[in-house]
């Protein structure tokens, strides 16, 4: 899906180009994931707006589709993308967290990118009067007692809010795992808190403490842009705070998955001609957005970017339990993953020593003596040594192949089993020679039974006395194989 998705947004980076100024898209339907009112919703029906009034089309209509935190609006984009050459979802940031801890089923990989146009940073502040003036004095009481510092946000815990605030902190070298976050129903609720004295802090977008800010009562100590924002060049960034934490809640569109790659590029040079339009700057200015146009693969660069940098933080705060998504477990290709995917597994390990077992025992088995006229017999004394030992060997080469189960870990107790095993098969050797084929597969298979976690001895004699005498009869009665009956039985005249 990844390759698919980059070879569509690079050819429509390409068509875009000769596309430019001259895209004709004559209509633009809106689906968007979430109700009336939402930011995905503003960000719809303003671009819309714009679009309409500019003249740059005919027709804009919008659907809200809001259920499943945004699954049923993608699940409905995929199963109409025949019928949907004309439409273009909005969606953010929460596309990306929301997959990672599996909320969606679905990823911006199943759709294709269009373009980024707008950003809302995220910014930490405090109440006007708070004792914390700057970054500097809220960190360092942090690193002095994580308890007392609490920040509040105005969504639940996991959410961008949480894990801005929290990347904030770690990129500062504090213990972000130990950040006592307050989750509140609301932004305004959020910010209620602080000027209460309830929490310290509030993490929350740019553009809502901005307005705090106006009003007087609150003040930031810092914005995740890059450079300090227009029509707030007061306001300090953190990268200037030597915090190199730069995050932005993006918005953006995306097209069905089967979208043309002319299609993508008409919508995407759409988009940007928007931004040259006066009615732009009115919707933009009216929001308080800043301007993010992203496109192709520069677009979907930066979703698997920011997957990177919100996956890791995830894992980190125990938000997701899984393995990274990264490029190579992502690859189609996974040819070109297997030196990062080679862990030593138990099924691997047991591979591993079984491949062993079987080569030893196809090499002894070319010692078996023959008889003459034994070249004319389907079956002789070596056929099923030879035949064992090939599928020995072919199912252990599948299990070091292509492995299941977790990684083999000195902590979880089971090398010792894996030594006690080697043992029994040493001494299942010699047992052979001594007690026979029946008496030494009984005891080998009724002992391995045991030290694998069987506690019951009924059980495992259950399971390989019916074995050991039935595989000896398939032997000597069925293929005519002569097994020794034990050096024991010989001494004892059997």
């Amino acid at each position: 899906m990844l390759q698919g998705t980059l070879k569509r947004t690079l050819i429509g980076s390409l068509l875009a180009l000769s596309v430019g100024a001259h895209a004709q898209i004559n209509e633009v339907h809106f689906l968007i994931p979430g109700g009336a009112g939402g930011g995905w919703d503003t960000t719809a029906r303003g671009t819309g707006e714009v679009l309409a009034k500019s003249g740059l089309v005919k027709t804009v209509s919008y659907q809200n589709m809001s259920a499943g935190g945004g699954a049923k609006a993608i699940a409905h984009l995929i199963e109409t993308s025949a019928q949907s050459d004309k439409t273009l979802m909005v969606n953010s940031t929460p596309i990306i967290v929301k997959s990672l801890s599996k909320e969606l089923p679905q990823s911006f990989r199943d759709l294709t990118p269009v373009a980024a146009i707008i950003a809302d940073y995220q910014a930490l502040a405090v109440k006007a009067d708070s004792p914390y003036q700057n970054w500097a004095q809220l960190l360092a009481a942090y690193e002095e007692n994580p308890a007392k510092v609490k920040i509040a946000g105005g969504s639940a815990r996991g959410s961008l809010d949480h894990l801005v605030a929290a990347l904030t902190f770690k990129n500062a070298g504090a213990d972000a795992s130990k950040l006592r976050y307050v989750a509140y129903d609301a932004g305004g609720s959020a910010m209620a808190a602080v000027l209460a004295g309830e929490t310290q802090a509030i993490s929350t977008g740019f553009g809502e403490a901005m307005e705090a800010v106006k009003s007087g009562q609150m003040r930031i100590l810092g914005v995740t842009s890059d450079k300090r924002l227009p029509g707030a060049e007061q306001i300090p960034t953190f990268s200037e705070q030597n915090n190199p934490t730069v995050f932005a809640n993006w918005r953006g569109y995306f097209a069905s998955p089967t979208i043309s790659p002319e299609k993508s590029a008409e919508f995407a040079a759409l988009l940007k001609q928007m931004y040259d339009k006066p009615e732009w700057e009115v919707v933009r200015s009216r929001n308080s957005w800043t301007n993010l146009y992203q496109s192709g693969p520069e677009f979907t660069a930066f979703l698997d970017g920011q997957e990177q940098q919100i996956g890791g933080l995830m894992r980190e705060l125990g938000f997701i339990k899984y393995p990274s998504l990264s490029p190579c477990r992502r690859a189609q290709a996974r040819r070109s993953c297997w030196s990062q995917e080679m862990n030593i597994t138990k099924e691997r390990l047991g591979g591993l020593l079984f491949l062993l077992l079987s080569l030893a025992y196809g090499y002894y088995a070319t010692e078996i003596p023959g008889y003459p006229g034994d070249e004319y017999e389907p079956f002789t004394a070596s056929t099923l040594p030879y035949a064992l030992a090939g599928i020995g060997a072919l199912l252990s080469l599948l299990l070091v192949l292509f492995p299941g189960g977790e990684p083999l870990r000195r902590e979880e107790g089971d090398w010792h089993r894996v030594f006690i095993l080697l043992g029994l098969m040493v001494i299942y050797g010699l047992g052979l020679t001594w007690f026979g084929f029946v008496l030494s597969t009984i005891a080998f298979l009724s002992v391995g039974i045991r030290v694998l976690g069987e506690p019951s001895l009924r059980y495992g004699l259950m399971i390989s006395v019916p074995f050991s005498i039935g595989f000896w009869a398939l032997l000597t009665k069925g293929l005519n194989v002569y097994l020794e009956p034990g050096r024991l039985f010989t001494l004892l005249g059997f």
